[in-house]
């Protein structure tokens, strides 16, 4: 787990170092959300969404460019749906540790 002293913040930037698998969620303008595990290659570059709260495991995070990414992560057909809200990914704290680096 990452030391609390360098536990991330809203804004965060980071670098994925290593290739690793990572949870996409997806947003609904519906009572439902969905989503899976997604593949990160190394070099992709994230900010994290929200100061995370003192109970989380992880943090919500954006790929940059977000549209790129999205265009890769998520199908033409989910995109398109009209209740579709949107999009995150979902980072452990020990991935976080292990595989990326802070920018």
């Amino acid at each position: 787990m990452l030391n609390r002293r360098h536990r991330p913040k809203g804004g965060d930037r980071y670098v994925v170092k290593k290739s690793f698998t990572a949870i996409l969620a997806t947003y609904w303008f519906a009572p439902c959300t969905g989503g899976g595990d997604v593949f990160l290659p190394a070099r992709l570059e994230f900010v994290v969404e929200e100061d995370p709260e003192a109970t989380a495991s992880g943090v919500s995070a954006k790929p940059e460019p977000a549209a790129h990414w999205e265009a890769l992560f998520i199908s033409e057909e989910t995109r398109s749906d009209e209740k579709f809200a949107g999009w995150s990914l979902k980072i452990g704290f020990d991935e976080l540790a292990k595989y990326c680096a802070r920018l």
